[in-house]
């Protein structure tokens, strides 16, 4: 997924409507202002930890801040530790901008914006250098998530009722196609669509008493839960086990692809 790719898929599920009836301004400035002088507050914790500027205490200090996550090491959580503070300062830096332009009826500043935009990529890329993740892989599994949320494009109702058990699902499911299928989210749902439509004909066929012209594709009782798979190994193990059991193969999935 190319990151025009992205910003166009994540559009869809962009709410185009505005209700200023739905809240009072005392309110909208009351957290947009905390949010601001804390995320100053951040960014100095901040620079403290990780510059050495601006030592506030002498005792009761942060030396004990990493004591979590025992099966994490010193320098991942050190790393999360400078990720979390500087996301939250830059957003609070593109609060200020834009708060400024609304308050003094100005344009925001746009040079700064794209700065600040730029400084939120660099902590994202701290995460992900830590974890050896991909701005690509991160993308898709974002775009995977607002399409079970969004089936049919943004809507306020699915927006407020979310079902956060079904996304975690499906992030789950894209993670296991991951690692044993090779395939990317789109071709999952691709295959799975394919699935679908066999089993559809598969039960018409019963129905009508007549024979398919070939066998439904064997997928998630066949390959998805085999206790063989392991770990280590079981992306070698998949490439020589569905030679045998899955009779759609990667090139027609890419054919789908290019009809839809």
């Amino acid at each position: 997924m190319t990151n025009e790719e992205y910003i166009n898929q994540a559009m869809i599920t962009n709410s185009i409507k505005f209700y200023p009836e739905c809240l009072s301004v005392t309110e909208f400035f009351y957290a947009v202002k905390n949010f601001e002088t804390y995320a100053k507050l951040i960014d100095s914790c901040k620079k403290s930890l990780f510059y050495g500027n601006e030592k506030h205490l002498t005792y009761y200090n942060c030396s004990k801040l990493t004591n979590f996550a025992n099966n994490i090491e010193e320098s991942v959580k050190i790393k999360l530790i400078h990720a979390m503070l500087g996301l939250a300062s830059e957003s609070g830096e593109i609060t200020s901008n834009i708060l400024n332009a609304i308050e003094n009826g100005n344009s925001p500043d746009f040079v700064n914006l794209k700065e600040e935009l730029g400084d939120i990529f660099w902590f994202i890329a701290l995460i992900c250098d830590t974890f050896g993740w991909t701005f690509e892989e991160i993308q898709e599994k974002n775009i995977a998530k607002l399409r079970t949320r969004y089936p049919n494009g943004f809507n306020s109702y699915d927006a407020l009722n979310r079902n956060l058990e079904k996304e975690n699902n499906v992030l789950s499911l894209e993670q296991i196609f991951e690692e044993i299928y090779d395939l990317s989210f789109e071709e999952m749902q691709i295959l799975n669509e394919m699935h679908v439509k066999y089993t559809i004909a598969c039960a018409n066929a019963v129905k009508s008493g007549n024979a398919l012209s070939e066998p439904p594709p064997k997928f998630y009782g066949s390959i998805l839960f085999k206790d063989e798979f392991e770990r280590k190994n079981k992306k070698q193990q998949y490439l020589d086990f569905k030679l045998k059991n899955i009779t759609i193969s990667k090139e027609e999935i890419e054919n789908a692809k290019v009809q839809k």
